[in-house]
């Protein structure tokens, strides 16, 4: 993969230890994808993006969307790189709408380019906006095996968004980052959008490097402080997903 070194998280992690997120793509090694629509949402460079065309095989596609103009750029020339030809990379946002917003950068961390709150001013980039519903409208229902979403605090936002996506697909699975401080800075909260999910009927589990949990109440992800996340793996179809955790972490669960 190409990286850029002045990005001190992602692109510093990758060039010196080799990989990022182990624990996302150890999993997506282990869920039913191939022949499958997958979406990343917020694909950064593209480590994930590139995990899943694999995955998903010659029969399946990836649609990911990444707003940011020098990500974008390294996202595109990594699909080069690795010869990918089933990939459909989309400079955009996504949320609840159609439209455009503002994407105030990090200028450390390549990762942590968030929409801009109303009002917020600094340097930033213009950039279109679509929901994952109106995105894939014309995927056949029951198509779409993953969506992975990492939008800095937007997640409520492309959650509202994909409402429909969601009852066209009961076999969904979601991967997404709860960041409770990035939430609150984008108008929600780390237990609005664990409660929403619920409502939806997703369940599963909170997953880490070397442990993994139950989902918590919403209640609880509220509880996180000083920069602290935590990602989830949530899907309609518990004992799918369960047998998929149970293949990844080499144990039984109960």
């Amino acid at each position: 993969m190409r990286v850029d070194l002045r990005d001190e998280i992602i692109g510093n992690q990758l060039f010196l230890e080799g990989d990022y997120e182990p624990e996302f793509r150890r999993l997506m090694e282990h869920l039913e994808l191939e022949g499958r629509v997958c979406v990343d949402v917020g694909a950064n460079i593209g480590l994930h993006t590139l995990t899943l065309s694999r995955r998903v095989g010659p029969g399946g596609r990836v649609i990911a969307f990444e707003p940011e103009e020098h990500n974008y750029r390294l996202l595109s020339e990594n699909l080069r790189l690795n010869g990918v030809n089933n990939v459909d990379a989309r400079r955009m946002a996504v949320g609840d709408r159609a439209g455009s917003v503002r994407m105030a950068l990090n200028p450390f961390n390549y990762g942590d380019h968030r929409v801009a709150r109303d009002g917020e001013t600094g340097a930033g980039q213009e950039v279109p906006l679509t929901s994952l519903d109106a995105a894939l409208e014309e995927v056949p229902a029951g198509q779409v095996g993953l969506v992975k979403m990492d939008v800095q605090g937007y997640e409520h936002r492309v959650l509202e968004g994909m409402r429909r996506t969601v009852e066209r697909n009961p076999e969904l699975v979601l991967l997404l980052e709860v960041f409770p401080e990035a939430l609150r800075e984008a108008g929600s909260s780390a237990s609005r959008l664990v409660r929403a999910l619920v409502e939806l009927g997703f369940d599963g589990w909170e997953f880490h490097h070397r442990r993994l949990l139950p989902l918590g109440q919403p209640w609880v992800y509220d509880q996180m402080w000083n920069g602290c996340e935590a990602n989830l793996v949530l899907s309609r179809n518990a004992t799918a997903l369960k047998d998929a955790v149970a293949r990844c972490f080499g144990r039984s669960l109960p």
